[in-house]
């Protein structure tokens, strides 16, 4: 098969799990592209839209928030408004993600694919409308990469919804997706997080930790969030010698700078930016404190690594670490200090990192990328 996967820059986890179900196919014999959907506006328009999407959610997380819920909400009022007088109504950023559909559909058709597989709801929204106006007649799929269904999913006809967890399908029906659209199969990451190195081994790879150290991972995400800095300052001042940081800023060259200066001299901090080595570092720490992403938390959660959810980004990362703290597979906090407090508690505490471990394992898919992928195969071989 050929395989289109649409992504869009707007934070790191879309072209993760992009990556991690092409690399399934690719290990299948199979082909696929991964492209930017928004580029097929313009380069001009992704780079706007994708940096005004980092730049609100850095300046002004509450107003996001806000906008996140008000979009959901709108969901569930345009589906009660549709029913009531019996037409299709659609949000209006699905309007702006229909303009770009001839050059979409002229690449779909010049490529020859065989499927489609959107990682952002953006790209969906432009395939939903050329279904609605019957110029695509390949199977189409959605990845929602959060354990919350995704704002404006409303939006989206005729494809195929995988889901992050059987727990979270009744809100995807509430927003009116038929039942029989939406597979649980779990959020896809990459086959280098299900055969993690021995703790050891990867111990032994990391210049500056001893294997008997006790290592906290602070993981910023992608673009850099959070205050790394107080988390690690406090994390110092209240354990011992042997617990140490590997803290990986992302992108933010700024924190990395000021972490680099503060904490260079202690012999306790390991500061690094941009990496593609996280599955080391993550087979190399006892605990793990990060925002919950839904990609990163659910990387941790497949090599099973006790995680600490740093405060979150309002919205869809809120209901991530709600998601993961009532089923007991992480500890949820709000502020750089409670964080810290929980990481030098739990890095210290064996019988509460099992208890973490052991929910995670019942509650995680470590195979989402081999399940999707066995799905589209088996539903193309049969159509």
């Amino acid at each position: 098969m050929n395989i289109l996967i649409l992504s869009c820059n707007t934070g790191g986890g879309h072209n993760t799990s992009a990556k991690a179900l092409s690399e399934e196919l690719e290990r299948r014999g199979h082909k696929s592209e991964i492209v930017d959907a928004l580029a097929f506006g313009s380069q001009l328009y992704s780079d706007l839209i994708c940096k005004s999407y980092i730049e609100m959610t850095k300046v002004a997380p509450k107003f996001f928030g806000k906008v996140y819920n008000k979009k959901s909400k709108q969901g569930e009022l345009t589906n009660e408004i549709e029913e009531k007088l019996g037409i299709d109504l659609k949000t209006p950023v699905y309007a702006i993600n229909s303009l770009y559909e001839k050059e979409l559909l002229e690449y779909i058709e010049e490529k020859k694919f065989d499927a489609i597989i959107a990682c952002h709801i953006y790209p969906s929204q432009t395939l939903t409308h050329m279904y609605r106006h019957k110029h695509l007649h390949i199977p189409s799929y959605f990845i929602n990469t959060d354990y919350d269904p995704t704002p404006m999913i409303e939006d989206i006809e005729n494809i195929t919804v995988f889901a992050s967890h059987k727990d979270v399908v009744s809100g995807f029906l509430s927003r009116g997706v038929p039942k029989e659209m939406i597979i649980p199969a779990g959020i896809p990451v990459s086959g280098r997080f299900n055969n993690p190195l021995p703790k050891n081994v990867a111990r032994a790879k990391i210049e500056g930790i001893n294997e008997d150290d006790k290592i906290i991972l602070i993981m910023s995400g992608s673009m850099g969030f959070g205050s790394s800095v107080d988390t690690a300052s406090y994390i110092l001042e209240n354990s011992d010698e042997k617990t140490k940081i590997i803290a990986i800023t992302g992108s933010n060259t700024k924190l990395k700078n000021e972490m680099e200066e503060k904490f260079g001299e202690t012999g306790r901090v390991i500061v690094l930016g941009f990496t593609t080595e996280v599955p080391l570092y993550l087979a190399a720490c006892d605990v793990l404190m990060t925002k919950p992403g839904g990609l990163t938390t659910t990387e941790a959660a497949v090599m099973n690594v006790p995680l600490i959810h740093t405060s979150p980004i309002p919205g869809c990362e809120t209901a991530n670490a709600e998601f993961f703290q009532k089923r007991h597979m992480a500890i949820k906090t709000t502020t750089s200090e409670e964080a810290a407090m929980e990481a030098v508690r739990l890095v210290n505490d064996s019988f509460l990192c099992d208890q973490i471990k052991a929910a995670q394992k019942n509650y995680i898919n470590p195979f989402a990328a081999r399940d999707i992928i066995d799905h589209i195969l088996k539903e193309k071989s049969t159509s």
